[in-house]
């Protein structure tokens, strides 16, 4: 979602043990604020995604029901056994 409206769907896969937050972090670009000064109430640095500030982001489920913020394939196994 970016600062002032509008978003992108990234389709990515999170590897086994990864944050959704370093997966993020891969795909964006961090750029320092060249209006920053110490007091004057703005960021020093976002990140970016085709040339829009980035306000939040987030990873999903590949059937859209679920938010993940970490990747255990462990946890995946065990899931399936107790649906069975």
């Amino acid at each position: 979602m970016y600062i002032g409206g509008g978003f992108d769907e990234v389709l990515s896969k999170l590897q086994p043990y990864e944050f959704c937050s370093d997966r993020v972090e891969a795909i964006t670009t961090f750029m320092e604020n060249p209006n920053y000064k110490s007091g004057n109430g703005e960021v020093w640095g976002y990140n970016t995604y085709n040339g829009n500030k980035v306000f939040a982001s987030f990873c999903e489920t590949v059937d859209r029901k679920y938010w993940v913020s970490y990747y255990d394939p462990e946890f995946e196994k065990q899931k399936l056994i107790d649906t069975e």
